[in-house]
């Protein structure tokens, strides 16, 4: 959290537990107390670079609203029908292609904790609904472990999901924050997923994230802990070099893992919110995402043409099931899947599709809980 200069605490949040804990991991930085935390997000919005800024400063606050949320999906993309666990929003990252940057009004790196709400809620939702399965995780909205040096949140919401045999709790990263792998035998309850790119795209357009190697060695000692292990090839960049750039890092998988240990692996071509693109250009002048052809999706954002997708999804499967006699197969025991791509798309590229929302959700269940 080098990167970090200052802390504004809400004051509603100044005596829990949490907020102790995260001020305790940051003694050196200044700490202001504030009634409302609206007037900063107003005034970081002024600076030049509001993001930039935002990256700077860790608010402490109340979360007012829910805590658990289903995935925004559209009706046009099949969607897993994850549930999103917001314990904190945007990100120290510095990742040129990251749709936060446009996607929240406030650039501001915000932990919410109260954290007494966000179980209470769990529980009324959770604990009452005992037949429902959930896969539920924290990195849409965050890098899962990003933060956890400061928050220490896994020692939080870990031990909650290992207690409950009907759910599942992903950590997605970018990071090695895995000290904790130790402290909790997982059951089967938690998994650590990685999001992977080529060397190259990592190198460009992922600054403060760990190298490649080093997230596939990290993910080897999750499996050899006992996690459940899972990844996410999430935006697969189309540009020069690239066949040979994804290729690396899947062999790179086949080296450092356990293969039929992984829980899901899914695939998704870079897409964007339009407003994405000038924000991007205007803090990183150098990026190559925007130099392929795009067109306009269903659900709005922008998207290589289907016959680009098709073509870079199946050269993906045949370089993950390493020309299998049976890829389709192969691909089901590794369950691949799409995140929010159409029904057509999956039998063009897989070989099979799980037809609608509801049978995606079934493909990741049976993953989970066979």
């Amino acid at each position: 959290m080098k990167d970090v200069t200052k802390v504004y605490l809400e004051r509603a949040v100044a005596h829990e537990r949490y907020t102790t804990d995260i001020l305790t991991n940051l003694p050196s930085l200044p700490v202001e107390t504030v009634e409302e935390t609206r007037p900063l997000f107003d005034a970081l919005k002024n600076t030049p670079d509001p993001i930039s800024a935002g990256k700077r400063i860790l608010v402490i606050e109340r979360n007012k609203g829910a805590f658990l949320k289903k995935c925004p999906g559209t009706k046009d993309y099949i969607c897993c029908g994850y549930q999103i666990l917001n314990f904190s929003t945007q990100c120290n990252l510095e990742c040129a292609y990251c749709i936060l940057q446009a996607y929240f009004n406030n650039p501001a790196l915000r932990i919410f904790a109260n954290l007494d709400d966000l179980f209470k809620e769990l529980r009324e939702k959770i604990d009452t609904n005992p037949q429902r399965r959930w896969r539920i995780g924290t990195g849409e909205f965050t890098d899962s472990l990003s933060l956890e040096t400061i928050t220490g949140f896994s020692q939080y919401v870990i031990p909650f999901f290992i207690e409950r045999e009907h759910t599942l709790l992903e950590l997605k990263t970018k990071t090695t924050n895995i000290d904790f792998l130790r402290r909790y035998d997982p059951r089967g309850r938690i998994m650590l997923s990685w999001s992977l790119n080529s060397e190259h795209i990592q190198q460009a357009e992922e600054d403060k994230t760990a190298p490649i190697e080093d997230r596939l060695r990290a993910a080897r000692a999750a499996q050899d802990a006992g996690y459940r292990v899972g990844f996410h090839f999430d935006p697969i960049v189309y540009d020069t070099g690239w066949e040979s750039g994804y290729r690396k890092t899947i062999a790179m998988m086949y080296d450092i893992l356990d293969m039929d240990r992984i829980s899901w692996i899914s695939l998704g071509c870079f897409r964007f919110m339009p407003p994405l693109k000038s924000i991007v250009e205007q803090r990183r002048p150098g990026t190559r995402l925007f130099l392929g052809e795009f067109i306009q999706g269903g659900d709005g954002k922008m998207r290589y043409p289907r016959p680009l997708r098709i073509m870079i999804y199946r050269k993906m499967a045949d370089w993950l099931t390493r020309g299998s006699t049976d890829k389709t197969a192969a691909l089901k025991k590794m369950h691949v899947y799409f995140c929010m791509e159409h029904d057509s798309v999956w039998d063009a590229s897989l070989g099979f599709s799980v037809k609608n929302s509801a049978g995606l959700i079934r493909y990741l269940d049976s993953s989970i809980w066979p």
